[in-house]
């Protein structure tokens, strides 16, 4: 769940791979990162100390092992925090166009997890399925160039090839 922060696209926009699309606030995982890091800094200099200790024979090997252990388990927090940071923004996984929203997406709205919120489309591609009859199977072949066009677009003409 989360509470929207920012609308970073316009519906009908082409987007790249990459952009931002819709911020959610992030106030306490960047909170969570800062405590993290300095946690990490810490653990990591008390393990630099053990180690020097540690290798002059001045600590014992467990004590190293410990502060080892803690300054990996730091990291493995702080790693963590920034994942969930890292889920606050929504970003485009291909290149696209968007399409209309599935619902009110403004600043304010909360959502919940596996909400549908826009649609994003590749339409620089297109998959057509179609039946040919029987008699003219020894003409189509994979691979072979095909020229289509639709209803929708009656002046245009699209180009392809066969899958299978």
């Amino acid at each position: 769940m989360g509470k929207i922060k920012a609308v970073l696209f316009k519906e009908g926009s082409n987007v790249k791979k990459g952009d931002e699309l819709i911020k959610f606030e992030d106030d306490g995982q960047k909170a969570e990162v800062a405590k993290y890091e300095a946690e990490y800094a810490l653990r990591k200099a008390e393990c630099e100390r053990t180690q020097k200790l540690y290798q002059q024979k001045a600590g014992s090997q467990k004590t190293y092992q410990e502060a080892e252990a803690s300054m990996k388990m730091a990291l493995a927090n702080l790693d963590n925090a920034r994942f969930q940071l890292s889920r606050t923004t929504i970003k485009a996984s291909f290149d696209g166009k968007i399409g209309i929203s599935k619902g009110p997406i403004h600043p304010g709205n909360v959502i919940q997890p596996n909400t549908e919120l826009v649609y994003l489309v590749d339409n620089s591609k297109m998959k057509l399925e179609f039946m040919i009859p029987a008699k003219y199977i020894e003409d189509i072949a994979v691979g072979q160039a095909v020229e289509i066009t639709l209803e929708a677009f009656p002046s245009r003409v699209f180009s392809g090839t066969v899958e299978a």
